[in-house]
């Protein structure tokens, strides 16, 4: 939602957040995030925690509480004033491209600064990001979408096996469902992009094509889309899994959701896949999170990734900002299958939003 204080001072906040309107110059923050602009008028808004008051000195900047309680604050125009609650910590200034993180104890920590963890624009759509596979430009596939800065998380094409011959094409392109499709041969190659991910608990949903080839590296569980810190809990993946049958799946990295694939889908054929993470999570403690095939919901089962089940209740937040966080990343070394039309939505979207994907590669309400 975005709103306009007296003073001029224009929020932008995503859900789930707590905030409190205090003044025409101040806010109580207790969760979420949310991102400020601040006019003239506005000098000295004030963004009240728990733990410390952000002042604004004639700036932009951005608010993120984690799930684990950490505070972070990002800097991308003027400067802010960091005032700690706790007696005998010092205040701090950050500037333009400047970032801050803050444990519990008010200790902070540089980080760096990331606009793309906000949405710095209104918009009445899901901001999503989106890649096509059609062009190959210099060993990248472009990116497009409503989110910040959408056209600077390009794909890399990335590999052990790359040396230093010319990229082939060929090789990582082949047909979709709509254009070209993004082909990976269990040869070493992947995609890589600048773009963090979606992370803490934030609502989410991933919607893409997907060819599984007999043979395939997605046997234990190789992913086509994943992002974050491989600690338990702290990232986000799609895959594939080929056992007994195959298999759509989501994990945190502590839990997993699962849906059977019919054989009717496979192996060889396209196949239309979504996963949506509601934010909430279900009566066991599991992330709630709901797939669909080919546009229909499915009946999914939820497990432990640990098989002692001493994380319960399943505490999950995305990390993606840590020195261990992996941005989001397409396929694996080991993959064997193909990847076309590759979204991702900060939010929410329903089955009939999904199926619109499915049949038109575009939502009714994406502007043309």
């Amino acid at each position: 939602m975005q709103f306009t204080f007296p003073s001029g001072v224009k929020a932008i906040i995503e859900g789930p957040s707590q905030i409190l309107l205090t003044s025409d110059l101040s806010a109580e923050m207790d969760g979420g995030q949310a991102w400020f602009r601040v006019p003239e008028a506005g000098h000295g808004f004030t963004v009240q925690t728990k733990r410390m008051d952000i002042i604004d000195l004639g700036t932009e900047f951005g608010v993120r509480f984690d799930h684990d309680g950490e505070l972070q604050v990002h800097v991308t125009k003027g400067k802010v004033k960091i005032d700690p609650a706790q007696r005998g910590l010092k205040d701090i200034e950050l500037v333009k491209g400047e970032a801050m993180r803050f444990d519990q104890t008010g200790k902070a920590t540089p980080i760096i600064a990331m606009a793309s963890l906000f949405q710095t624009q209104f918009s009445t759509e899901t901001p999503y990001l989106h890649w096509s596979f059609d062009q190959l430009e210099n060993g990248h596939f472009p990116a497009d979408g409503s989110l910040s800065g959408a056209s600077e998380f390009q794909a890399k094409i990335q590999g052990s096996n790359q040396g230093s011959s010319p990229l082939n094409a060929t090789d990582c392109q082949t047909d979709g469902p709509f254009g070209k499709a993004f082909a990976m041969h269990a040869n070493g190659q992947f995609a890589q992009t600048s773009f963090p991910g979606i992370g803490g608990q934030v609502p989410r949903t991933v919607v893409a094509w997907v060819r599984h080839r007999i043979g395939s590296g997605y046997a234990e569980g190789s992913s086509y889309c994943s992002w974050g810190n491989p600690t338990p809990g702290q990232m986000w993946g799609i895959s594939l899994n080929r056992r007994n049958e195959l298999t759509l799946s989501t994990t945190t990295g502590r839990s997993r959701c699962a849906s059977p694939i019919h054989s009717s889908n496979s192996p060889e054929r396209w196949v239309h896949v979504a996963s949506v993470y509601t934010g909430s999570t279900t009566a066991e403690g599991y992330p709630q999170i709901r797939h669909y095939i080919n546009g229909e919901l499915q009946q999914s089962a939820q497990v432990y990734n640990w098989p002692e089940k001493k994380f319960k209740p399943l505490a999950m937040s995305t990390d993606i900002s840590s020195a261990a966080a992996r941005p989001l990343t397409m396929g694996t070394a080991t993959a064997d299958g193909d990847l076309d039309e590759l979204y991702l939505f900060r939010g929410v979207l329903t089955g009939e939003q999904i199926r619109q994907l499915m049949e038109k590669n575009r939502l009714n309400s994406m502007a043309r």
